[in-house]
């Protein structure tokens, strides 16, 4: 399952200062696409946790006090990002309302702005899941499975092999950067218009398919073909053989023509 496997925390975050936020707490954003089924219960407060060391800008705290010091020390930086971001915290409560793809993927398009900062904090491959995990012991939900994850997988997949053809090393799957990928193909597909890098993801690379009806997967497959078969003096050639990237986030967006829209970044 994927879609932006959310994290969700296990127990109850309580907020300090002012807040007046009632709503339930944190699932983030993560291999890309999907909310935490659970309900967890988080709030962000306006400062940080009376007895906690680490940042001060960091106003998410929790009653178990070695995960509240983990968030607050370890996962500090990312978690006063997201505290100083208002945005963040909507997007944040907006996900956790969320019972499908389709609903988290709206409050994506909402909150643009707030996608990265949150998935670096509480996000799968964020801070929290690879560095909290063991005081915290949060779970990883998703709001159902990707309807793309057979499509990402062909991509790395086909992509790897192309790159194998010239003796470029293999890249890894960027699940943590999917959801933004798949945020600027919505852009794109939006617009109309190829390559609008928005909102920016940071991608070193990118490659973006004509919009085309057909299965995911297929189309995939056939795009990177294409692009391959231009030769070295192409730029979407390049992109995939480049022996200096390490990572690619495939991205999708299924129109509402029936066009199916995506797109790579490569890091």
């Amino acid at each position: 399952m994927r879609t932006f496997a959310v994290v969700a925390l296990a127990f109850t975050i309580l907020s300090c200062g002012t807040s007046s936020s009632t709503d339930p707490g944190p699932a983030a954003a993560g291999a890309a696409g999907s909310v935490a089924d659970a309900s967890p219960e988080a709030e962000a407060g306006q400062g940080g946790a009376a007895g906690v060391g680490g940042n001060p800008d960091c106003q998410f705290t929790v009653q178990k006090a070695e995960c509240n010091t983990c968030l607050h020390t370890t996962c500090g930086d990312p978690c006063a990002t997201c505290s100083k971001l208002a945005s963040c915290g909507a997007l944040y409560t907006c996900m956790t309302d969320c019972t499908s793809h389709d609903c988290q993927k709206q409050c994506e398009a909402q909150y643009p702005d707030a996608l990265l900062p949150l998935i670096d904090f509480l996000g799968k491959g964020g801070c929290v899941d690879q560095q909290c995990q063991g005081s915290c012991d949060l779970g990883l939900g998703g709001s159902g499975p990707d309807p793309f994850e057979s499509a990402r997988v062909q991509c790395v997949n086909r992509i790897n092999e192309l790159r194998g053809q010239v003796g470029s090393p293999p890249v890894t799957r960027d699940t943590k950067r999917e959801p933004c990928a798949d945020l600027q193909v919505r852009h794109d597909a939006t617009t109309g218009v190829a390559y609008g890098h928005l909102p920016p993801c940071a991608e070193l690379g990118q490659n973006e398919c004509l919009p085309a009806q057909g299965s995911p997967a297929t189309l995939v497959l056939s795009c990177l073909q294409t692009f391959f078969d231009e030769g070295s003096s192409s730029d979407r050639y390049k992109n995939i053989t480049n022996p200096d990237f390490k990572s690619v986030a495939c991205g999708f967006f299924n129109a509402t023509d029936g066009n199916v829209w995506l797109l790579q970044n490569m890091y």
